[in-house]
């Protein structure tokens, strides 16, 4: 299946769930483990790392199988033989080489975002700010920072960078190797991939349709992970949010190539 609609990538994920319920719960779990993990004082950021090739992981082999199906149906079938080594593992080396480019791009980003920060505030008055805990001097401060030309132009950049995700994760899908997939990954720099993203409508009406569908699944997120009573439920949704995401990539990749 190459090009489907949003409501089609929302009927492949519901069915892939629970075509192998087990194996899903199973996912779930493992999903949630590693979550928990992340909390952890010094290696909760190793965890971080590792949840993040992980659903990548998950991600490229859904991706992948969309692909190779004919109708939404089609995916039950896939599920059903699957197991759970090939769900997590079998694309573990291109998860890897595009996580590691991520992470780069994020610290870059983390970097200029500091120092567009450092330009904007005097951080010695506002440490004063904070220690006399003057609120109104310190959100005076921000107020201006976060409303500068510069921090307005990386909003305005890191805005872009999202509309582009489903399009770089579709070129990680098609990857074969840990290299290729790091490759992959900088698509965020290619002038190719912007030109074919800002220039196909098909490519902005799915992604448009999946950013409004995001923004209400996170608010339902952040109701499920407020109590403790909810958060299984919130893990499960967390997971089938996960498996979504992945044929929105697999879509959005195939309006550009």
């Amino acid at each position: 299946m190459q090009i489907g609609t949003n409501k089609e990538a929302i009927d492949i994920a519901y069915s892939f769930f629970r075509a192998n319920i087990g194996i899903s719960l199973g996912i779930v779990t493992i999903m949630a483990v590693a979550i928990i993990l992340q909390t952890l004082p010094t290696i909760g950021s190793i965890f971080a790392i590792i949840y993040a090739i992980l659903t990548l992981s998950i991600q490229i082999y859904i991706g992948r199988s969309v692909w190779s199906i004919d109708t939404p149906k089609d995916i039950k079938d896939i599920a059903s033989n699957a197991n759970i080594k090939d769900i997590l593992l079998s694309a573990y080396s291109e998860a890897i080489g595009a996580t590691m480019g991520f992470l780069l791009i994020t610290i870059l980003f983390m970097m200029l975002f500091g120092y567009i920060i450092s330009q904007t505030i005097d951080l010695e008055l506002l440490q004063k700010a904070i220690s006399a805990n003057n609120v109104e001097a310190v959100s005076d401060m921000l107020f201006k920072a976060f409303t500068s030309p510069a921090m307005i132009i990386f909003f305005i950049i890191v805005l872009l960078f999202t509309y582009l995700v489903p399009a770089v994760i579709g070129r990680v899908m098609v990857s074969e190797s840990a290299g290729e997939a790091f490759v992959a990954s900088m698509g965020f720099f290619h002038p190719t991939v912007w030109k074919r993203v800002f220039t196909n409508g098909s490519y902005a009406k799915i992604v448009t349709i999946w950013s409004l569908i995001l923004f209400v699944a996170f608010m339902i997120l952040s109701i499920l992970f407020s109590s403790l009573i909810l958060l299984p439920l919130g893990f499960v949704v967390l997971y089938m949010l996960l498996l979504y995401n992945a044929v929105i990539y697999a879509f959005a990749y195939n309006t550009i190539e």
